[in-house]
């Protein structure tokens, strides 16, 4: 068994391990404990063993005290249900003491002997006697606070006791007492011991447990056992437990034993804990249908017109008494298990001797070329050619039908059963199992297989097909230097024109985001000229668009004609993240079309989701956060961040686990979760320089950055920035898009009074958005050409910079810059004394930020709109500067702060203070602090 490194458990806050994908059924809870107090009504959780009850029921108990309720619980067991009034017991007897005193001598007589408290004397008490007791109880204890009774596995209460409660209920309105139960269904009928439909009408809720999905159960796993399963296996568990939360941890845990060998295209096993519930199933069913029921185990198609063929139509008849026990399900000419599980302990119940039987006749009789290579490969018990024949033919119509975990097993199947003395076709069959599990998500087992084929000694064209998906392997696990050194010593092993040119578009990849920048537009345009030659169309359009993305990238705009063209020569069959219509997408992200370029992403989901490429999942979410982050819908971008985080838990992948994180960590701290967002850009910081990814790291830099700026703090944000900006100077621009950090970068070291440098920056950027006329990148550079422009004192040449920002911005579909825009706007018109039209650009500004959830920047507009003072003093003379000066500085800061927070160097902050002094007669900050603490309070900041 393959897994992945363990991780630690995660708890709640209690130091519980939490509940998982049951929101519908905490909601429920929620509004069962607030209605408590409101008259009687009851909750019931149902579902088959191991669903989850349980857990759900104790989220009661541990939310019913905090709302003042009274609660009685019990958790029968079915040992116990022949015990009359063990449950009233557990039930009763924690209060005993507060309601027997107040109840007539003969209910408190019953009730005492009932809960063993008294002998019973020569009769046992009238079990009418003990119900009216019960209810007795009740009402006093309703009449202090409203009661709720807990019961767990309703299903074992004793008779006695279910009897007393099902009186006691039927009469305690209108008291407030509630019933919260979790019952055991088996099947369609539902036993309802306690009569709750009758005591409760119309107040009563069933709520059905659905088998949780593969992602709930990833963190069932993950928390109780400290482990990751990759992906491939994970759904294996997922179904064969049917989406059970209790079997998957049995299955989970008997596969880390190690105690159970499972072979390729057997059934995992029974789980222990489980095998008693689904062996007294099988026991009530005739011999003879069990054993017809191992023919229906051993197949994946289950037409009844085979088992006919297979056993007799005697036989097979047979099979109608499961049908009928609820074993298996007959629906449209097939039949299957109910649950995986019955499937399973049929089939591990024969002899190894009696599947392989079994397997040799099923593959005589399917038609279906990837299920008869299953057979043929469970049937056979030494190597044999003409089975690694069928299991290759089977790997490749998996491939097709888009299980490439499936082709991988199939693949791998057809290694193993290679003759010994073939060892070439042995090694290709490795390989070919290993690209499967490759794309599946299932690195590591991809990893084990190249590495066995490369000690083998594979030379040639295998061992350079073996090195390059190991180089792919290893820059999706956690280093690019890795990748990189694979793939250029596979280069010397690769002679096939086509493999060739595959082979450098991945090293090209590699390369360039390991920061080799100058491996660039010459290099891409060889690629694309030696894959005119090779004449294959779909290699052809992988380079056409990796040459026109390398273009974009250097800075020549985008080739849309190329993109189109390479889109149209497509193979959709042909995996890989550097697919045409992905890289269309990208570069409709860099010019700033983000709702074209999320529609071309999300194709390229949807199509990895159908052809089961989960490894090429996390890198396209992580896009598609990125992308509905700049769009403003900050909760799609988490959501998007979250699912590839799940999966690069599973596939173990650091390297998409870097980028998903800086992608949740620039939407989070939008959307003002700044403690969580600085969690996410530190992890993500860690996982780019351990990596080697150094252009997702000036993604994530800019991101930190951003959220200095949001807060203020612009030297913050020019420290981050720092290493990015002197990068540009020393090297030069490409496409705006990848120093989108530029801009940010100016205003920084503007606000920080060096304005020469943030111009020297800006002008360049400036330069190269106007020749390709990027509206989002021209409406940011000219917003911090305002900043500039300000700074140096020339208010009139920063409106003009900050209007056309504005201008600008109305075209383009990223609300923060459009706000920041409006922004800019407003506190320059405030500095001119424009009050009217300040406010309304400020307003605009916090209406924009508002709309989209971006809390932190509608503070920081929220701070200048503060700022334009309603009403003045006609006899101390301070302008709106001078008086503004005067409240920051008055609040403690230094000069440096205050040029800091009002965009002004601090020598117009000496100057304007000499003015505030002398107009106000003072000679100390004491006693400007003292004068306009009588006027005005300084505005409040946002904390970090």
């Amino acid at each position: 068994m393959h897994t992945l490194p363990s991780a630690a458990p995660r708890t709640d806050e209690r130091g519980r391990l939490g509940v998982v994908a049951r929101a519908e059924e905490l909601a429920a809870i929620e509004r069962f404990l607030e209605r408590a107090g409101s008259g009687p009504a009851a909750l019931v959780f149902e579902g088959e063993p191991g669903i989850g009850k349980t857990t759900i029921w104790r989220e009661v108990l541990e939310r019913a005290p905090a709302r003042g309720v009274t609660l009685l619980s019990c958790r029968p067991v079915e040992a116990e249900a022949k015990l009359a009034f063990a449950s009233l017991a557990d039930l009763v007897g924690p209060v005993a003491d507060r309601v027997l005193p107040g109840l007539p001598d003969p209910q408190r007589s019953a009730l005492d002997v009932a809960l063993l408290r008294a002998s019973p004397g020569d009769k046992p008490p009238s079990p009418r006697a003990v119900a009216a007791a019960l209810l007795s109880s009740l009402r006093v204890l309703a009449s202090e606070s409203p009661v709720v009774l807990a019961i767990d596995d309703q299903q074992w209460l004793d008779r006695a006791t279910a009897d007393a409660l099902a009186f006691a209920l039927r009469r305690v309105e209108p008291h407030p007492v509630s019933v919260v139960a979790a019952l055991r269904v088996e099947g369609p009928d539902v036993r309802d011991a306690l009569a709750l439909d009758l005591a409760f009408a119309g107040r009563i809720e069933r709520r059905r447990l659905a088998p949780l999905g593969m992602s709930a159960l990833h963190h069932v796993l993950r928390s109780r056992l400290g482990h990751l399963f990759p992906r491939p296996v994970l759904r294996r568990i997922a179904d064969t437990s049917h989406g059970n939360p209790f079997f998957a941890l049995e299955i989970a845990r008997a596969l880390l034993d190690g105690h159970v060998a499972v072979a390729a295209g057997e059934p995992l096993p029974v789980p222990q804990a489980a095998s008693a519930l689904v062996e007294r199933r099988l026991a009530r069913l005739p011999a003879r249908t069990r054993a017809a029921l191992l023919a229906v185990a051993a197949c994946s198609t289950t037409a009844t017109s085979r088992f006919e063929r297979l056993l007799g139509r005697d036989d097979a008849s047979s099979l109608v008494r499961a049908v009928q026990a609820g074993i298996l399900d007959s629906n449209g000419g097939e039949l299957r298990f109910t649950h995986p599980l019955l499937a399973s302990a049929v089939y591990r119940s024969a002899s190894p001797r009696e599947r392989r039987a079994l397997h040799e006749r099923l593959a005589a009789l399917v038609d279906d070329v990837e299920e008869r290579a299953r057979h043929l490969a469970l049937a056979a018990s030494a190597p044999d050619e003409d089975v690694a024949l069928a299991l290759d033919e089977g790997a490749t119509r998996a491939r097709l039908r888009g299980a490439p975990d499936a082709a991988g097993e199939l693949a791998e199947q057809a290694a193993e059963r290679t003759p010994r003395e073939d060892a070439a076709a042995r090694r290709r069959r490795q390989i070919q199992a290993a690209e499967h599990f490759f794309h599946a998500g299932d690195r590591r087992r991809a990893r084990t297989l190249l590495d066995g084929v490369l000690a083998e000694g594979a030379a040639g064209g295998p061992r350079g097909r073996a090195l390059h998906l190991l180089g792919l392997t290893r820059l999706h696990e956690n280093s690019f230097a890795d990748a990189i050194q694979h793939l250029e010593e596979a280069l010397r092993h690769v002679e096939a024109p086509a493999a060739r040119v595959a082979l450098e578009i991945d090293l090209f990849f590699a390369r360039f985001s390991a920061g080799d920048w100058a491996y660039g537009v010459a290099r891409a345009r060889a690629l694309l000229e030696e894959a005119e030659q090779v004449g294959d169309p779909a290699l052809l359009a992988r380079a056409l668009s990796i040459a026109s993305s390398a273009r974009l990238v250097a800075g020549e705009g985008c080739d849309r004609c190329a993109f189109e063209r390479a889109m149209a020569l497509e193979d959709e069959s042909e995996p890989g993240l550097m697919r045409p219509t992905s890289l269309a997408g990208f570069a409709a992200t860099y010019e700033g079309r983000l709702r074209e370029a999320i529609a071309l992403v999300s194709r390229s989901c949807e199509r990895a989701r159908e052809r089961g490429e989960d490894g090429d999942l996390p890198y396209l979410l992580g896009c598609q956060s990125a992308q509905r982050c700049w769009q403003g819908d900050l909760a799609g971008a988490i959501a998007c961040a979250d699912e590839a985080l799940l999966i690069c838990d599973q596939m173990g992948s650091d390297t998409m686990r870097a980028v998903a994180l800086a992608h949740r960590g620039r939407a989070r701290a939008r959307s003002g979760d700044l403690v969580r967002a600085r969690d996410d850009l530190a992890a993500s910081r860690q996982l780019f320089e351990r990596t080697g990814y150094r252009t997702g790291l000036l993604y994530l830099l800019h991101g930190e950055a951003e959220l200095e700026l949001s807060l203020g703090d612009a030297a913050a944000a020019a420290r981050v920035l720092e290493p990015l900006l002197a990068v540009v100077q020393a090297v030069g621009l490409g496409d705006p898009f990848d120093a989108a950090f530029v801009p940010d970068g100016a205003e920084a070291l503007a606000a920080l009074g060096d304005v020469a440098r943030a111009a020297q920056l800006l002008d360049p950027f400036e330069a190269r958005a106007r020749a390709l006329d990027r509206d989002w990148a021209i409406a940011v550079a000219m917003r911090a050409r305002s900043t500039i422009a300000a700074a140096r004192g020339d208010l009139d040449a920063a409106l003009e910079a900050a209007l056309e920002a504005v201008a600008r911005g109305a075209a383009i579909e990223m609300p923060l810059d459009r706000g920041r825009g409006y922004l800019t706007v407003g506190r320059l018109r405030r500095r001119r004394g424009e009050r009217r039209l300040a406010h309304e650009a400020l307003e605009r500004a916090r209406t924009i930020f508002h709309e989209v959830g971006m809390p932190v920047w509608a503070e920081r507009t929220e701070d200048e709109l503060r700022r334009i003072p309603l009403r003045r003093s006609a006899d101390d003379g301070l302008t709106a500067t001078e008086e503004r000066v005067a409240l920051l500085a008055a609040a403690g800061r230094t000069n440096q702060q205050v040029a800091r927070a009002l965009f002004m160097s601090p020598k117009t902050v000496e100057a304007n203070l000499s003015r505030v002094y002398a107009k106000l007669g003072i000679r100390s900050r004491a006693e400007l602090g003292a004068l306009m603490a009588e006027r005005a309070r300084p505005p409040a900041r946002p904390q970090k």
